[in-house]
């Protein structure tokens, strides 16, 4: 009889019951000694021990009520949910044999048929297959498992937190916790008690793990069995063959006695891949796949009663080098000294398909990637295990069962009827895959696309899809609240990170032409380019702005905080009556938010702004002029909707004859609504005299200084020409004892002249206001080319050491490493962290 014939004779009789009934509920059992959970079968999710129970009866370490409801539930022809794994599969197309008839079939389970259909509802049913995991204690990362079975993963969550998936893979539910192993474990205890009475009649004895060489009840196991030899026992041991040399020499050294001196039936012993070389090490972190694959060999040299199984669990990184670790499979079973009258075949390879966490399926794969699966089933199929009547030996290959399994994987992954295929659970988990991995990285120091680079297509539509739903659910409120008015240009955010003037007509499409008296900033602010910038932003395609440059759109596409200038579309329709692109176009609010770029006076000649000073022009001049003709537009036609002003951004307002008298003799009555003006500033001229003359003081509750340095010589020789380092440690000291300011931000322009200089920047702000009451701020950000700066486009590609070309961008990624998680920074690198 066939091996298939079998399954359909089993498949039958388990029919004849119900069309839901599995032998393995009652005859296989799994308990988790470090936290007291159990489940009968692999793929069920594990559930707790009753303790009240156990304590009078230790043999509900495997009869729990939800058992004998599931047992109940199988009887009746009902499903339970647990089991949805075998469910999918018997639903998928095709005649597929699923693990519920698989596992009925083995010896170890189909000789109890008759005694549980005469009496299915045994609250004391005695199995016959024993999986204990003796403890969490594992030196494996395995992407794919969690911390309730890894000391290693334990550790890693405990220190950086879960990972930012939408499952929060892996989750640690408080309720499955590991009990910390210097602490009283009566699950432990119970099981130790019951163990006298299970031992003799046991079919299969498997000890897993967490890494169980690692445990010292192993040991205990291996020294029991030597003392009580038990010659109908399957004994198995699941190991990442990984282990310190000392301890794997000494579970060799009693694994070579319990085999010589048969004291047991038969030794199995299986290990993990699911993918070759460094591919593997990548999903199984903390495996070395060269001593793996020699301990492997050694093994099976050493111990020749040993039965090997490599358990692969199919997940989306094994897919490009599956092939060759069947390669190897093949190489083992096709070395006859291995085979003997004890081991008939020496390795098998247990291909299941990953099923959680869900965002490291294969499903979320784009379908061609069924090719690599299909020339791996190609493989499998071209190499069988064939006998050879001619010479009455056998062409050593793959069991049916072993092809059957990798079939049932191509199946499933072409078959588009599970709930993973809905297109919006597809992306959801793609999304997951690409969170996770970076994740993975920046904890790890893994380099995912160095080790997939066969993925490179696939992880970019993974970061776009990411990037695509964030931007899709936040909208920037920045095009319906804020206005920069420079001296030829209008702009609705910086004009580094939103390069659209909107100063803009039919009759000037450039935008570039010299403003005159009649100049109309309220049309500006509803012009062809304002609609277009407001329509982006609500459409989610945010095609006006510079994604990379903007440390909002850099920090919300990038990570999984939402800056405070983003709001879902909910609420812009419930702040700005905006629920469409077109309502955004026909925006008719008014700016609440306005910058005063116009005056680019300032005393300092910052090369990454100015190659020199500019001068403040005669109060006469036609310049000062128009200038004056802009404030005074302001306050005619905008200071009813202004709750915030900030001063200026394009020169310094204490040098602006302009601005610096506006602050002096500033008029309150004239804005009703405002709320505050925030100051961006050198901080040269802002002294204890100048603050004290500002009328304007007490509106000023936020100041900005650029410095762009962190020491004296870099500060008054490379950027910041003509500045004064001590007088601007000064005026920051004067500064922070100010209670009215309720927040100051300090801004360091990265480049190569000062990027070393970052740790400093930060020490020195947080020195000077150690005692303040002041929020502060310290930003980062890249530096950009300006047309009216001192660089040229070759020399600032040349200081751009932010960018990966840059000779200096490794040592500038460790200089960023120092500061970019320290206390109040912000910064605009986070997509050097995807």
């Amino acid at each position: 009889m066939s091996n298939r014939e079998h399954l359909d004779k089993v498949k039958e009789a388990l029919s004849a019951v119900s069309p839901s009934f599995c032998l393995a509920k009652w005859t296989q059992v799994s308990i988790h000694l470090q936290n007291g959970t159990t489940h009968s079968c692999h793929h069920p999710k594990v559930h707790k021990i009753p303790l009240d129970l156990l304590r009078e009866n230790p043999a509900v370490l495997h009869n729990t009520p939800q058992k004998i409801q599931e047992r109940e539930a199988m009887l009746k022809g009902e499903r339970p949910e647990g089991c949805n794994y075998c469910w999918r599969v018997e639903d998928t197309p095709g005649d597929n044999i699923s693990d519920r008839i698989i596992k009925s079939s083995f010896s170890w389970s189909l000789p109890e048929y008759q005694k549980i259909k005469n009496n299915p509802l045994d609250t004391n049913f005695t199995p016959n297959y024993v999986e204990i995991n003796l403890g969490d204690i594992c030196n494996f990362k395995c992407s794919y498992c969690s911390p309730d079975v890894s000391t290693a993963w334990m550790a890693e969550i405990k220190k950086f937190g879960t990972y930012p998936t939408s499952g929060n893979h892996p989750y640690l539910d408080p309720e499955f916790a590991p009990i910390p192993g210097n602490q009283e474990n009566p699950f432990r205890e119970a099981f130790w008690k019951w163990w006298p009475d299970l031992y003799p009649n046991l079919h299969t004895f498997r000890v897993t793990g967490g890494e169980p060489l690692l445990n010292k009840d192993l040991d205990k196991v291996l020294d029991w069995i030597q003392e009580n030899p038990n010659p109908n026992l399957v004994f198995a041991i699941n190991t990442n063959l990984c282990p310190p040399e000392e301890l794997w020499q000494n579970f060799l050294l009693k694994l070579k006695k319990i085999s010589d001196g048969k004291f047991v039936k038969k030794l199995e012993i299986y290990t993990s891949a699911e993918a070759w070389g460094p591919q593997a090490e990548y999903i199984r972190h903390g495996m070395n796949f060269e001593l793996w694959r020699k301990r492997l060999w050694d093994l099976l040299e050493q111990v020749p009663r040993a039965h090997v199984t490599i358990m692969a669990t199919y997940n989306a990184l094994s897919v490009l080098s599956f092939e060759r670790l069947l390669e190897e499979v093949i190489k083992i079973k096709s070395t006859e000294h291995l085979y003997n009258p004890d081991r008939l075949v020496p390795v098998f390879i247990d291909i299941s398909f990953l099923r959680y966490p869900s965002h490291q399926t294969i499903k979320i794969l784009p379908p061609q990637f069924v090719s690599y699966m299909q020339a791996q089933l190609d493989y499998m199929v071209a190499h069988p295990e064939t006998y050879l009547p001619e010479t009455k030996k056998y062409k050593r290959g793959f069991l049916p069962f072993e092809i059957d399994k990798m079939a049932r994987i191509v199946n499933w992954f072409r078959s588009d009827q599970d709930e993973l295929d809905k297109p919006e659970t597809k992306q959801t988990l793609q999304i997951d895959f690409y969170k996770f991995f970076t994740e993975h990285d920046r904890r790890r120091n893994t380099h995912f696309l160095e080790t997939f680079p066969e993925l490179k297509e696939f992880w970019q539509f993974c970061i776009d899809s990411n990037v695509k739903k964030k931007l899709n659910k936040y909208v920037c409120t920045q095009p319906f609240v804020y206005l920069d008015i420079q001296e030829d240009s209008q702009w609705l955010c910086c004009p580094s990170w939103c390069p659209s003037n909107i100063r803009t007509s039919e009759d000037n499409p450039s935008g570039l032409n010299r403003p005159d008296q009649s100049e109309d900033f309220l049309k500006n602010w509803r012009s062809k380019n304002a609609r277009a910038v407001r329509r982006s932003v609500m459409d989610g395609s945010y095609r006006h702005c510079d994604h990379k440059v903007c440390p909002s759109l850099s920090q919300l596409i990038n990570t999984d905080v939402v800056p405070a200038n983003f709001l879902i579309k909910e609420q812009i329709e419930k702040e700005y009556a905006v629920t469409t692109p077109e309502e955004a176009e026909e925006f008719s609010g008014l700016p609440e938010t306005l910058l005063f770029g116009f005056d680019r006076s300032c005393n300092l000649k910052c090369p990454s702004c100015r190659p020199d000073i500019v001068h403040n022009t005669p109060a006469e001049s036609a310049d000062y002029q128009l200038k004056s003709y802009f404030l005074n537009s302001i306050e005619n036609n905008l200071s009813s909707s202004l709750k915030n002003m900030v001063i200026s951004g394009s020169g310094d307002p204490f040098y602006s004859r302009l601005f610096r008298n506006y602050l002096i003799n500033f008029d309150a009555t004239k804005y009703p609504k405002l709320e505050c003006i925030k100051i961006v500033t050198n901080g040269n001229l802002l002294t204890e005299k100048m603050w004290n003359s500002l009328k304007a003081r007490d509106f000023i509750k936020n100041i900005e200084i650029s410095i762009d340095a962190g020491t004296k010589e870099t500060y008054e020789n490379v950027t910041r020409l003509g500045g004064k380092w001590e007088k601007l440690l000064e005026n920051m000291a004067f500064l922070s004892k100010q209670e009215t300011i309720e927040e100051m931000t300090f801004s360091m322009v990265v480049s190569q002249n000062n990027y070393k200089e970052m740790a400093l920047f930060h020490d020195l702000i947080c020195g000077i206001f150690a005692n303040s009451k002041i929020k502060i701020q310290i930003n980062y950000r890249q530096i950009v080319h300006w047309t009216a700066g001192a660089y040229t486009k070759e020399e600032h590609i040349n200081i751009s050491v932010f960018e990966q070309s840059h000779p200096e961008h490794t040592l500038f990624l460790e200089e960023l490493g120092k500061v970019k998680d320290k206390p109040f920074v912000s910064h605009n690198f986070h997509h050097l962290f995807i």
